[in-house]
């Protein structure tokens, strides 16, 4: 699940550093097309990573509705059985 964040992550700083070079060797033009890619692929990435949190919480919530309402279930069902006297 991590592969995709590590393979952006790597893009972006391939793209980050051609554009060093062609900073350094005179081409400006394309270093300033390669940042911004470059700056585009971290702003997909963090929108990625927003979306992937909002999953993650909305399924922890249902996961901790479900255990709630199994427990529920479950408790009063052995608090009908118990023979004890409490």
């Amino acid at each position: 699940m991590l592969e995709p964040g590590f393979t952006l992550c790597k893009a972006i700083g391939i793209l980050f550093l051609l554009g060093a070079v062609f900073h350094v060797f005179g081409g400006r033009l394309i270093a300033c097309i390669l940042w911004g890619l470059a700056a585009l692929l971290l702003l997909v990435l963090c929108v990625l990573l927003r979306v992937e949190q909002h999953q993650d919480r909305a399924m922890l919530e249902q996961a901790e509705w479900e255990d709630a309402a199994r427990n529920n279930e479950y408790g009063s069902a052995n608090r009908t059985k118990s023979k004890l006297p409490f």
